[in-house]
């Protein structure tokens, strides 16, 4: 299979063709990556845009859809015209969004070489008119289109990323991880903002091409989960999830079912026969897309469970897995996140919350444990060997379907009392993060291991946060007044900027203004205020907007505020009556912290869940420990692959001089600085999953080149 990625680049990609089975309960990450250094060095190939034929002698060439003629005066008196037809060519059209290299269409075309003369009996003169171009070709245009083809060790099982994998949006889900479709992009945009009563296709889940070169009698069926609404807002009637399969033949995407929205309801099984012979081929593609509003978070569909196999029948639907659901939030009692400045052992929660399902219809044997690292990865802790055994340590599962999710008390909420202080972790000095594997061991048949071990990544940064970083819904005001978060200081700090995540839904609310305020007491005045526009431009040095899904927006204080021990408020007021949808995470239940003031006194949220805002503290913060700089010079240095695992290489240009290189952390932490001795290559294994800075500097006094760098 060939695709052009992003449609309207010139960048072309051959997928590999993938076999049966194929399977993704989106536990893990299985969507393509089209960044290009990440597959391989490209293979040029040459594909027109348009090609002339035969070709021209001479260009630029007016040309038009009617024959022309060339004229020539012979003689004046008496008045000889002579007319010879012009040449005739091919006008050959490219242009295939999903195939550059096939025509569209050929069009019959004539050049315009002269006037055309004729004799006015009027005046008895020769008179001349002109014709009227219907174009003009400038050359026989060609276009280089990078070629790339799939590295060896490509696991990816979809060839786009519109759809949202995500932890949170299902409402339990059969495992770990489903994707979410809706009316925002892969960046989280909306496809029409502000367009209220958009309607249209929002996202695509589409397949890598898959071998089916099977017979009818192989009985292929596809089945998948699905399940409207969500955490988030409902699909009308009218809205619907539709599959389609690929005819390779044809090139053409036939429709196979859709399932009209409703509200919000259990994960439901599918499963459907492919036994057409136009499917039953090499290249075979499954996708599906959702018909919906296009303003903006809504309109969800969950899907997860994905399974496409030979040798099944229609009662193929119990599968023999055990897998986590959710993944556990956070080892702090009150917060997800929070600074490391603040962080103290009273913080630290002795339980958490797990949540396994059995999806067979029998009961299976597991054991459950974890392991807790540092940021090197060095063993801190271990459940169960450093905790007091318990014959019962290795327990049955019983079948979600009669009993629910597991109750083993020791496997659903774990001990946990690592003592940062005795182990000399307190007080943190400086950024931080901490693992811990989570993971279940079984002794009966696992069709799938992928969902049976999470890593939850626990930061110690410059930020409190009580959401997980996903909104599945928003709350707004949506007139004159407050809104305000409370949070609280363990050791007198410096409020140096806050984030929001403004969920985009139905309007557009980039040009308004919001005056952001601070406060030490809601019976007090605001102890700082300042008003800045949601929208953020990209010349703004005190503000960034992270442009990924549920992105936060970032704004630095144009004065840092000095904060006592205690609690403290951050939000903003309105002083007109529209509305600002503040992302709200419905995982978490954090109401009893936010606030807000729309007449003469606060309130508390009455909704549960959690409002997406966030303090940053600590020592300063700059634009560039948020974002990366765009870096004005003509050769850049290019990094690949991105994101990598073991190896980053990069390509530096002779007219550059590198010095150093550094690597940091988001916030700005530098965890590498090393002299530059001309190598092209530098070992990532070592470092721990996440967004990285790395710099190139030099002795010219110019600043350094950053590039944003993800570790997986």
């Amino acid at each position: 299979s060939q695709k052009l990625y992003p449609i309207g680049s010139h960048d072309y990609y051959i997928h590999d063709t993938v076999s049966l089975p194929f399977i993704d309960d989106f536990s893990t990450y299985r969507f393509k990556n089209y960044d290009m250094w990440s597959v391989g060095t490209p293979i040029d190939s040459i594909a027109p845009i348009y090609r002339i034929s035969p070709l021209p002698d001479t260009f630029p060439m007016k040309y038009a859809l009617s024959k022309t003629y060339k004229f020539t005066v012979i003689n004046i008196n008496p008045v000889q015209i002579d007319s010879t037809p012009n040449t005739q060519y091919q006008y050959i059209l490219y242009g295939n969004t999903v195939n550059p290299f096939i025509p569209v269409d050929t069009l019959q075309i004539w050049p315009i070489t002269t006037k055309r003369y004729y004799y006015n009996t009027l005046t008895s003169t020769i008179d001349s008119t002109s014709y009227y171009p219907d174009g003009t070709l400038t050359d026989d245009s060609t276009d280089v289109y990078h070629v790339y083809f799939p590295p060896l060790d490509d696991k990816a099982l979809w060839i786009d990323n519109f759809a949202y994998r995500n932890f949170s949006m299902g409402v339990h889900p059969p495992t770990i991880g489903v994707v979410t479709l809706d009316g925002t992009d892969e960046f989280g945009r909306a496809y029409q903002p502000g367009a209220t009563g958009s309607y249209g296709i929002n996202d695509y889940l589409t397949s890598k091409p898959i071998n089916l070169d099977y017979p009818a009698s192989d009985s292929i069926y596809l089945s998948f989960f699905y399940q409207p609404q969500g955490l988030g807002y409902a699909p009308a009637p009218k809205d619907s999830l539709v599959l389609e399969f690929y005819d390779v033949t044809n090139a053409t995407w036939l429709h196979v079912l859709n399932i009209p929205g409703s509200d919000l309801h259990d994960f439901k099984q599918r499963i459907v026969p492919i036994t057409n012979p136009l499917f039953l081929k090499k290249g075979f593609q499954f996708r599906f897309k959702n018909w919906g509003n296009r303003s903006g978070n809504l309109d969800q569909w969950n899907l997860d469970y994905i399974r496409l196999d030979r040798l099944r029948n229609h009662a193929d639907t119990i599968i023999s897995d055990v897998a986590f659901v959710y993944p556990p939030f956070s080892i702090l009692r009150r917060y997800r996140e929070m600074p490391y400045t603040q962080f103290t052992q009273s913080e630290v929660d002795s339980k958490w919350d797990n949540y396994m399902r059995n999806l067979d219809t029998a009961s299976k044997t597991i054991c459950y444990k974890y392991i807790f690292y540092d940021q090197d990865w060095n063993v801190l802790n271990r459940y169960t060997d450093d905790y007091m055994p318990v014959p019962t340590d290795t327990n049955m599962i019983d079948p979600y379907i009669t009993s629910g999710y597991a109750s083993y008390s020791r496997f659903i909420q774990p001990d946990f009392n690592y003592n940062f202080q005795s182990s000399s972790w307190l007080p943190l000095t400086d950024s931080t993060t901490f693992y811990v594997r989570n993971y279940i061991t079984q002794f009966d048949t696992d069709v799938r291991m992928e969902n049976d071990t999470f890593l939850l990544r626990q930061n110690f940064y410059s930020h409190y946060a009580y959401d997980d970083g996903t909104a599945e819904e928003s709350i707004w005001l949506g007139t004159m007044g407050n809104m305000a978060m409370k949070f609280r200081l363990n050791f007198p700090d410096t409020l140096r900027a806050i984030q929001f995540y403004f969920n985009p839904v139905r309007e557009d609310e980039s040009s308004r203004f919001i005056e952001l305020r601070v406060w030490s007491s809601l019976n007090n005045e605001p102890i700082y205020s300042e008003t800045r526009q949601i929208r953020i431009l990209p010349d703004d040095t005190l503000a960034h907007l992270n442009p990924v899904n549920n992105g936060f927006s970032t704004y630095i204080l144009k004065e840092p505020v000095p904060l006592t021990t205690g609690d403290f408020y951050v939000g903003w007021y309105q002083n007109q009556s529209f509305k600002i949808h503040l992302g709200f995470d419905k995982n978490t239940n954090n109401k009893m912290y936010t606030y807000y003031k729309t007449t003469n006194q606060w309130d508390t949220l009455t909704i549960p869940g959690t409002a997406m805002i966030r303090p940053i503290v600590g020592p300063a913060v700059s634009k560039e420990q948020i974002s990366v700089e765009e870096e004005n010079i003509t050769e850049q240095i290019r990094i690949y692959p991105n994101p990598a695992n073991d190896m980053v290489f990069f390509d530096i240009p002779q007219s550059y001089a590198v010095q150093n290189i550094e690597l940091l952390d988001i916030f700005g932490k530098k965890i590498l600085d090393q002299p530059w001795h001309g190598e092209h290559s530098l070992s990532v294994s070592e470092f721990a999953s996440g967004i990285y800075l790395l710099r190139f500097t030099n002795n010219s006094g110019k600043p350094g080149i950053t590039h944003k760098l993800i570790i997986q």
